[in-house]
């Protein structure tokens, strides 16, 4: 009885983990050869990239470009995919579910292409341009130049999301022009923001599309210092580096004249931004 027992044991416990492998870690291959299958959808809470409405619903501009590949998988692959989301609120951890996750995972958290980070992950081909913009409040006076970082932001407080591209570029402002720079570090960019229009003392850099939407969101302005722009950086989804998803999106993104050439493509920037920030970050 005891053996039987161990048995059935051994039998269900086996069994489920097949499903929970089979659930939320499956590699493109094997979802393209049954037709069907699950993409786990990591995101970090970043309005409007990605985030959730009142309801609980998932929004923003990288969820529907995700939504668009589901419907392209459909369409052209005969692929019916199931998307699983699950948010986080800090960058570390969300950096930490990518690096350290299995093939069956994709990013979406704003993130920034750049080399060192492709020592622990896959990015897909760039979805956006970025604009890293300077803030802090208005009692700061504007900053002509990088020269004058140390002047103008004499006594005040940097803020930065460890790990976040701003935070290097930041670090070479502080070892260049202001070795007294105090940096302190947040969360996530939201965080930041909040802390800039109540106290201030604290300035940061920031992308433009969330400092764009956090004024209209939250009301009130702060100043943008724009001879601090840093104008060179490119949004990509992002893939563990076992992953072979990569392959697939990548695919997507640039069949034909590429997604960003789509009318899907612009409508979605039509939904969350304004004119004049489409501008500065659309892909042509």
């Amino acid at each position: 009885m005891k053996n039987l027992i161990l048995t059935l044991s051994l039998t269900v416990l086996s069994t489920l983990g097949m499903i929970a492998q089979t659930t939320s870690f499956q590699s493109w291959n094997s979802v393209a050869s049954q037709r069907a299958g699950v993409l786990n959808i990591n995101y970090l809470v970043n309005y409007p990239f990605a985030y959730s409405d009142p309801n609980g619903a998932e929004m923003g501009i990288e969820i529907d470009i995700i939504r668009e590949f589901e419907k392209w998988l459909e369409t052209y692959k005969g692929v019916n995919l199931k998307l699983n989301y699950k948010k986080f609120e800090n960058f570390d951890t969300f950096y930490n579910g990518i690096k350290d996750g299995g093939n069956g995972i994709i990013g979406l958290g704003s993130v920034t292409i750049i080399k060192e980070r492709e020592k622990w992950a896959k990015f897909s081909q760039p979805y956006l341009k970025n604009v890293a913009v300077l803030a802090s409040s208005l009692d700061v006076q504007t900053l002509g130049s990088l020269d004058d970082f140390s002047t103008v932001f004499k006594d005040k407080v940097a803020l930065v999301v460890k790990g976040s591209s701003h935070e290097k570029v930041l670090l070479a402002i502080k070892a260049d022009q202001f070795p007294g720079m105090v940096v302190s570090y947040a969360s996530n960019p939201k965080e930041m923001l909040i802390k800039m229009k109540s106290d201030p003392k604290y300035f940061g850099y920031v992308d433009i599309i969330t400092y764009m939407a956090f004024i209209k969101e939250q009301g009130g302005i702060l100043r943008v210092h724009r001879a601090a722009d840093v104008q060179s950086e490119l949004f990509g989804f992002v893939f563990p580096p076992n992953s072979d998803w990569n392959y697939i999106f990548n695919e997507f993104m640039v069949g034909g004249f590429g997604f960003t050439a789509t009318d899907e493509y612009h409508a979605i920037l039509e939904k969350y931004l304004e004119l004049n920030v489409i501008n500065e970050v659309q892909l042509r």
